[in-house]
């Protein structure tokens, strides 16, 4: 992360937006304000450089309640960037956990996106691309940087049991497998790798189903043939019965349905009915139900 930005900068190639997505928003900041500080030439880390401005919600101070970064901070932030610089040539505005902007802030951070001050910087730092204004993305440079690769991996394999339960429940037309499926996932606990590994099972399909739409052909698994078969069932339906389009919007809302869930105290059960509705009931699973 950091030789890219480095690189990027010393070729005067340097987007005014980036969108650093990251699995780790702690690590993440600590390595772009290594960046920040030797493109401002800054050598007291311990000292927050006057040119540079870092943005996150309140409550992570203390002294706030504020669950979101609200749209004064991001105006604050505009006002910022518009004055003259104190030491430097440039000024910088990090947000933090960028995720966390509500709405009005989302489109307050557009606008200045739309439009930047020159030789300003902004970067939003976040955890939960999926959730950001895709407004907002088409305006950034996309810098992605993992950490934690081997939990990610262990992750996707212990994803694999609860993507063929989803395929075998979405396959079935008897709505007791239904049932018990919806009862086991409602019954997850919040937060638990249950939970992440359902929500990632979901949104696995629905990237395969847009890559077979697009025409990109899977890898065929002939270690259990009866499953490959089942798998693909699903998919040809779901790519039959929506656009390209369609698809990447059912994407974006199932990742906004699991963001808001584990962040915003959104019901599981709630979260497991909508979810499956996408899943679903849109695609007329449910059609000859016995």
């Amino acid at each position: 992360m950091l030789n890219t930005l480095i690189k990027s900068w010393q070729n005067n190639i340097f987007a005014n937006a980036w969108i650093i997505n990251t699995d780790n928003s702690d690590k993440a900041l600590s390595i772009l304000l290594k960046f920040c500080n030797k493109i401002l030439n800054h050598h007291d880390d311990a000292v927050f450089h006057q040119d540079m401005i870092l943005v996150k919600r309140r409550s992570m101070n203390g002294n706030s309640n504020d669950k979101f970064i609200t749209v004064d901070q991001i105006r604050d932030m505009l006002f910022f960037l518009n004055k003259t610089p104190i030491k430097s040539a440039i000024k910088i505005a990090i947000i933090y956990e960028s995720e966390y902007m509500n709405i009005n802030s989302a489109n307050c951070c557009l606008k200045i996106l739309e439009d930047p001050p020159i030789n300003r910087y902004i970067f939003l730092i976040t955890t939960k691309f999926a959730s950001i204004l895709s407004t907002i993305k088409s305006r950034c440079h996309l810098l992605t940087q993992k950490f934690d690769h081997c939990n990610n991996t262990a992750l996707a394999a212990y994803s694999e049991v609860e993507y063929q339960n989803l395929i075998n429940m979405l396959n079935t037309k008897t709505t007791k497998i239904q049932l018990e499926f919806i009862q086991k996932i409602k019954s997850i606990q919040l937060n638990s790798q249950e939970w992440y590994k359902f929500g990632q099972a979901c949104m696995i399909l629905i990237v395969k189903s847009i890559r077979y739409k697009v025409g990109f052909k899977e890898a065929k698994d002939h270690s259990n043939n009866d499953c490959a078969i089942a798998e693909m069932r699903v998919i040809e339906k779901i790519s039959n019965t929506n656009s390209t389009e369609e698809l990447v919007q059912k994407y974006d809302k199932v990742s906004n349905i699991l963001y808001n869930t584990n962040n915003v105290d959104l019901d599981v059960g709630n979260a497991t009915l909508l979810i499956l509705s996408l899943m679903q009931n849109q695609l007329n699973f449910h059609e000859n139900n016995n």
